[in-house]
């Protein structure tokens, strides 16, 4: 299952690039996850994601390697778990950080401009 963030480099403040984020997890849709922003979905930050696993002790199995003790308690109580940003996979960041070029909101190169 993939999810889409902001770009976390920060190395250009006006990047407002995107990146994918694999999550290990298996038998996952886009109803499973529930992004939680901070500001709005152009502008704010990925907080965090609510994943709501299917009712299936199957998939605990076989998601064990990637969930933490805690997880595996609140998805056995609540139905659902918190993945902090902090804690989401390793992701690249995008094209536009890092660079020395500059680039308007739709990822438009406006160096030279």
């Amino acid at each position: 299952m993939r999810i889409e963030a902001h770009c976390p480099d920060g190395t250009d403040r006006n990047c407002h690039g995107t990146v994918t984020i694999d999550l290990p997890y298996t038998r996952l849709t886009d109803e499973n996850i529930e992004p939680e922003w901070v500001g709005d979905e152009f502008d704010g930050e990925l907080e965090r994601v609510t994943i709501t696993p299917p009712a299936d002790p199957q998939w605990l199995t076989e998601n064990a390697p990637w969930l933490s003790e805690c997880e595996v308690d609140s998805i056995n109580t609540d139905g659902f778990f918190v993945l902090e940003a902090s804690n989401f996979p390793a992701h690249d960041s995008c094209p536009a950080c890092g660079s020395s070029e500059t680039y308007d909101r739709e990822g438009n190169n406006i160096t030279a401009l």
